[in-house]
């Protein structure tokens, strides 16, 4: 059954952004929203930004300010992000978050929520963001954007169901946080403070690595296909993500590897940009590295991958790799800090010991990282089902 549809400008009342200037922040006063703000589920009041009454009323005599019932969505940068609004407390937004107040005659405010989240909703949009290296949206092409129009009364049962849906996925990610937190524990009882013996050996990170070097300076050719580049993007606390890779061909690789080719075993860190997330590389297949991933290659008489994955993501490591970072004028985590980064080297045994109950951590993890990722596409089918997306 095909849906009769309306764009977004007929759909609702009200399509509008916030104040295209920042007004002064200060310690207390109105809360005043940016895309930051909008996080899962809620809006930030705690941590927002404040403006004084005047600025505050002057945003709200432009319309910069939602009502109850107004749907969120954050159109500049990080697009896609939406909050349906329920005046949890007065406040003025940026022009990086839009403000839609649906006809409530003819579109239920949770379908419409549903939909802004879409990816398929998403998809389309983004194929009319300007020109800017910015992701984008602007309000002209959002009120051209049609949404599809069931009786209300449908409408309601659509988004019904994707809550359900939505439930179940928030739940499943909130098991695979659990599982982090367990891996965290497990390396705390092995290595923590109480378990460290002055035996163990000490040292800069170098004197217990056969490698620390990182990807290619240059840019590299890049194709539609071929060996994967892996960026700080795709480097994830404890696992590679490979959504958005980029490719080289076979030429570029070889010249690439000669410098930098990793092997399983050896510890990524992201060292650009976001600092300091790391995973170990447990796959024989050839990947390249750009400049904003380092690669750390540990003496297997010394240092287990697994183990130093975990070490290197301690609150300690990650506080010395943030420091080392900070001390340069852009965010980068250089070879030089890396290889002096002070670690220490328990007996292989007990890093043996660790391994093995991390590791069945991880299988659980893995299977349940697969069933939210089916999950995820299974969302997406639905979505697109209900939402009568060709």
């Amino acid at each position: 059954m095909s849906y009769n549809t309306l764009p977004l400008g007929e759909a609702c009342s009200v399509i509008t952004d916030g104040t295209h200037y920042t007004p002064k922040a200060q310690e207390h006063g109105r809360p005043f929203l940016t895309v930051k703000d909008m996080l899962d589920g809620c809006l930030d009041f705690a941590n927002c930004s404040r403006i004084s009454e005047g600025d505050f009323q002057d945003a709200i005599r432009n319309g910069c300010g939602p009502r109850a019932g107004d749907v969120l969505f954050s159109k500049d940068g990080t697009v896609g992000k939406v909050h349906t609004f329920t005046l949890e407390e007065d406040c003025a937004v940026l022009s990086s978050i839009a403000i839609l107040r649906p006809k409530t005659e003819i579109l239920d405010q949770s379908y419409f929520a549903h939909f802004l989240r879409s990816e398929a909703f998403l998809r389309k949009a983004l194929r009319n963001k300007t020109g800017s290296a910015i992701r984008r949206i602007i309000l002209a092409n959002l009120r051209n954007l049609e949404i599809p129009l069931p009786p209300l009364e449908e409408q309601r049962h659509i988004a019904a169901i994707l809550d359900k849906v939505a439930s179940i996925h928030k739940t499943a990610g909130q098991a695979e946080a659990r599982i982090g937190q367990l891996e965290a524990s497990v390396f705390d009882r092995y290595f923590g403070i109480d378990s460290h013996q002055c035996t163990w050996e000490e040292g800069p990170l170098s004197a217990f690595c056969n490698l620390i070097t990182d990807g290619e300076h240059q840019t590299p050719e890049r194709t539609q296909a071929g060996i994967k580049l892996l960026s700080a993007r795709n480097i994830q606390n404890g696992k590679l993500d490979y959504g958005k890779v980029d490719f080289v061909p076979e030429h570029e690789f070889a010249r690439i590897s000669r410098r930098c080719a990793p092997r399983r075993g050896d510890i990524l860190i992201s060292c650009s940009g976001s600092i300091g997330r790391v995973a170990a590389y447990d796959s024989d297949e050839p990947v390249a590295l750009v400049r904003s991933v380092a690669l750390v290659r540990p003496k297997p008489d010394k240092l287990r991958p697994l183990f130093l994955e975990f070490l290197l993501r301690t609150p300690r490591m990650q506080a010395m790799m943030q420091r080392s970072a900070n001390a340069s004028s852009q965010a980068n985590l250089f070879q030089g800090p890396i290889k002096a980064l002070q670690i220490f080297s328990p007996p292989l045994g007990k890093q043996d010991a660790f391994v093995d109950e991390i590791g069945r951590l991880r299988n659980i993890n893995f299977n349940l990282d697969r069933r939210v990722t089916s999950l995820r596409e299974l969302t997406n089918s639905i979505s697109d089902y209900l939402l009568q997306f060709k």
